[in-house]
């Protein structure tokens, strides 16, 4: 019972991080749109 919830915990925290790098990325590609230069 306790390893079903430490891997579901653990899935939560990965897809957290996957998130925030989106995020992340998301804000960098805004900025890049900003300064001008054509996006990838």
């Amino acid at each position: 019972m306790s390893s079903i919830f430490s891997r579901l915990f653990r899935v939560i925290r990965i897809a957290d991080d996957i998130r925030s790098i989106v995020r992340a990325f998301k804000l960098l590609s805004k900025a890049i749109r900003k300064l001008g230069r054509p996006s990838f």
